[in-house]
């Protein structure tokens, strides 16, 4: 009984406890990457659901404490992080496109329709001046009108 006793202690030396640890650590962090990524690809895929035009920014940038991924590999928390980040950065969703008819039936966004129509009434008033430097502003942002 002795000698079974001396075997099983040897068994148990603090090498094989280290052992044991090293490989505990080494697959919590597999668990870590694992999660990570089931994170990233919630987050481009409810992203797009919602027009995030820069999802590995919105890692980085959103409050992910309310993030988890569940025990049968769902994730939950993404999308009320994501709309939270929104209303802080909006310019993460990008532009918005909206049809504006008539001059050319093409999208255009929000501010283009405000200089178009703007652009068009001054035409329609003969107002050349003020046509002119309307498309001088818009030009300065950005926003080209013919």
């Amino acid at each position: 009984m002795d000698e079974e006793h001396s075997v099983s202690a040897a068994r148990e030396t603090p090498e094989e406890e280290w052992l044991s640890e090293d490989v505990r650590a080494f697959a919590e962090g597999r668990i870590q990457e694992a999660n990570r990524r089931l994170i990233a690809a919630e987050i481009r895929e409810v992203g797009a659901e919602m027009g995030l035009i820069d999802p590995e920014a919105a890692l980085v940038l959103m409050d992910a404490s309310g993030v988890s991924v569940n025990d049968d590999g769902s994730v939950s928390g993404v999308k009320e992080a994501l709309e939270t980040l929104l209303a802080r950065k909006p310019y993460l969703a990008g532009r918005r496109r909206m049809s504006t008819g008539g001059r050319g039936n093409f999208a255009r966004s929000a501010d283009d329709a405000g200089y178009a129509a703007r652009l068009d009434a001054a035409r329609s008033a003969g107002n050349h001046a003020l046509a002119t430097a309307i498309i001088g502003e818009a030009a300065a942002k950005g926003i080209s009108l013919r």
